[in-house]
């Protein structure tokens, strides 16, 4: 019995540490699943934390980039980035110092503190290492450039000293390299628009026109005053074709005044690769020099580019005639006065023996033949006497007298010539004209010429005639004037116009010497005497300009 007791309290005993083990190790397994439930949410947690962190720091550097796209200096960069990035990392202060050398310092919260000076040795340390410094209490990331160029720092600054920026290092870091390409672009820009600025004031600076075109005779770029001469403000001209004719009007020549093909200066230019030069003349009168000037091809330009610079020159061309006109007339008076003498004198002894023949004349025949001598005797006499008017020096009269009196008072002269050619003649004197300091007899014989010439002209077409003598006040000085509406004056004779003994009449209808003599009487007075076509319709304009030194002050008495 005693054995049989001990055996079951044995196995009693045996059978009671396995129960006891199970409800520990059920217990272990308890607070194992506890912990790790608590630690996989703390883990969770601090992964949401961490990726709302990085969410954050997408949304500041894509900020930052669209602030990039807006702002047009570094303030202004500046300014936008110190608050964003202050509240991104929780900064109670934040400040961006440029280089030492500009001394520029921006705060945020708008706030006057003198950082610079308590930076002295964190300067020397990111200048020599080009690292950042981050503190408990303070974070110094180095700004920098795409080529390691410190373009400044930036300081954030926390009260609480509990927060540790060394954990958003690596994305300060960024910040700061982020920020220095920003600014690196923003001088490139600034830079560029500064020469574009420069080069368009350049541009606009030169009064002549000035052209930048394609190869398409496109225009890229104009000036102010190309786009006067084109008369398109915009500065583009669309479906011109190949041609500087259609932008710039006129005629293109060579430089020997060969007219040239519409399309070929810009072409020629191009395939030579080298500057050339041509010339243009406008309706109006005026003329310019083109000069071309092919630029070298880039690789990304779709097509070569020409530079077309036009300079005036109608004045040099005017001088440069005048001048020529001047060496005829001296050269022709010479030749003139030589033979108006060597011939006068056989054309005296003519006439005197004519008139001993008309005085023996036994018959009519006779007489009429010797009446004809002399005829011919005297209209060559006549035409040594222009000679020598022509050639003869000499030195006007000051008058004073009064050119709109002379302008009627010529009309009238001429009136009933002009009225049995079946010619209107009409007069447009301005009223209260200023007198001159000028010989009436020169003005007088100028605009006997002048309509002489307007008669013979409006003589040779068949529409009827119209012939205007006006004069006014043109600038200060006075201009005086014939206009007709005659067949008009080519461009083929307009520089020999004024030469000596050139006419268009027919053999025996002219000497050419009228318009030669208004010429010389006009260099003579200090004037200036030009043909232009009329505004409106056929004809030629004779216009005399008399300089403002010659007008009578008021109150000098006129004869």
């Amino acid at each position: 019995m005693e054995r049989a007791w001990r055996r079951d309290r044995g196995g009693a005993g045996r059978h009671g540490e396995p129960g006891q083990h199970l409800a520990e190790a059920r217990k272990e397994l308890t607070q194992y699943a506890t912990g790790l439930e608590r630690m996989v949410g703390e883990r969770t947690e601090a992964l949401s934390l961490e990726a709302g962190e990085r969410r954050a720091d997408v949304a500041l550097f894509v900020k930052l980039l669209e602030r990039l796209n807006e702002s047009r200096t570094r303030r202004e960069l500046i300014r936008y980035t110190l608050p964003e990035v202050a509240k991104r990392f929780h900064a109670d202060r934040a400040v961006f110092m440029c280089a030492i050398a500009s001394r520029m310092e921006l705060h945020w919260p708008d706030v006057e503190l003198e950082t610079q000076d308590t930076l002295s040795e964190e300067w020397r340390y990111i200048v020599d290492t080009g690292e950042g410094i981050y503190q408990t209490h303070r974070a110094i990331v180095p700004v920098q450039s795409s080529v390691d160029a410190l373009e400044g720092v930036l300081c954030l600054f926390w009260d609480d000293a509990e927060f540790d920026p060394e954990k958003s290092m690596n994305v300060l870091g960024a910040i700061g390299r982020q920020l220095g390409v920003s600014m690196e672009n923003l001088n490139a820009l600034d830079s560029l628009l500064r020469q574009n600025e420069l080069l368009q004031a350049i541009i606009e600076g030169i009064t002549d026109p000035l052209l930048l075109m394609d190869g398409r005779c496109n225009v890229v770029l104009a000036n102010q005053a190309a786009r006067v001469l084109t008369q398109d403000r915009t500065g583009l001209v669309s479906d011109a074709g190949p041609c500087l004719r259609h932008i710039l009007g006129g005629e293109m020549r060579y430089p020997d005044g060969t007219p040239m093909a519409e399309g070929t200066a810009l072409h020629e230019t191009l395939q030579r690769g080298a500057p050339s030069s041509y010339e243009l003349s406008l309706p109006d009168g005026r003329s310019f020099a083109v000069s071309l000037y092919p630029l070298p091809e880039l690789s990304e330009a779709p097509a070569s580019r020409v530079v077309v610079y036009a300079r005036e020159n109608t004045a040099e061309r005017r001088m440069l005639a005048s001048l020529q006109q001047h060496e005829k007339l001296i050269t022709v008076g010479r030749l003139a006065a030589g033979l108006a003498h060597e011939i006068n004198n056989p054309l005296g002894i003519i006439h005197c023996y004519a008139e001993l023949l008309l005085a023996a004349a036994g018959d009519d025949q006779q007489q009429a033949d010797a009446q004809i001598i002399l005829e011919q005797t005297h209209k060559a006499q006549k035409v040594l006497q222009d000679l020598l008017n022509f050639a003869r020096s000499r030195k006007p009269g000051q008058g004073p007298c009064r050119p709109g009196s002379i302008a009627q008072e010529s009309a009238e002269v001429f009136s009933v010539q002009a009225e049995k050619a079946g010619t209107r003649l009409i007069t447009a004197v301005e009223p209260d004209m200023p007198s001159l300091r000028v010989d009436p007899q020169a003005l007088e014989q100028i605009f006997s010429n002048l309509i002489l010439n307007a008669l013979d002209a409006v003589s040779s077409v068949e529409r009827p005639g119209e012939i205007t003598v006006s004069a006014g006040i043109n600038g200060g000085g006075v201009y005086l004037r014939v206009a007709d509406n005659g067949p008009g004056v080519s461009s083929e004779i307009m520089d020999r116009i004024f030469d000596p003994f050139f006419t268009t009449k027919e053999v025996g209808k002219g000497t050419g010497l009228g318009l030669a003599v208004v010429y010389g009487l006009a260099q003579e007075l200090g004037g200036e005497v030009r043909v232009d076509a009329p505004k409106n319709g056929p004809g030629a304009v004779f216009t005399l300009l008399l300089p403002a030194s010659l007008l009578v002050e008021a109150e000098e008495t006129v004869l």
